[in-house]
């Protein structure tokens, strides 16, 4: 079974240092993506085999963003659980890796994420782009 991996995006050394102690419990690694990194797809930045095409978003990720993937079952609430627990700040942008946002791009995925959390915010639902 491969080794889980979080990807976290524009975070602070202190919350980044607590996110590593509480994976390091869970044995998952932790990965931190650049902004020159931002443009390839999640899978590949994951060692995952390269898609055949990319989503690209258009714009840069603003915020902090944490990508969970290759989680066994019920490991995500055990991560987010330890984090509450060792009183993590918390990162606002969260999401599970699936087969179909693997080959989206860091900014592809921040957009939907933003575009989702504003549309909670409104009550509304949120319109989802292509893929």
């Amino acid at each position: 079974m491969p080794q889980p991996q979080l990807l976290c995006f524009h975070m602070g050394e202190e919350k980044l240092s607590k996110i590593r102690l509480c994976a390091m419990r869970y044995k998952i690694r932790v990965r931190v993506v650049t902004q020159e990194e931002e443009g390839l797809a999640l899978g590949e930045l994951l060692g995952l085999p390269a898609p055949e095409s990319v989503r690209h978003g258009d714009g840069p990720v603003a915020e902090e963003m944490m990508v969970m993937a290759l989680f066994p079952a019920g490991m995500v609430d055990a991560l987010l659980r330890l984090m509450r627990q060792m009183k993590t700040p918390p990162v606002a942008l969260k999401a599970v890796l699936t087969q179909a946002n693997s080959a989206w791009d860091a900014r592809a995925l921040y957009a939907e994420l933003a575009q989702e959390r504003e549309a909670f915010a409104k009550g509304t639902r949120a319109e989802h782009g292509e893929g």
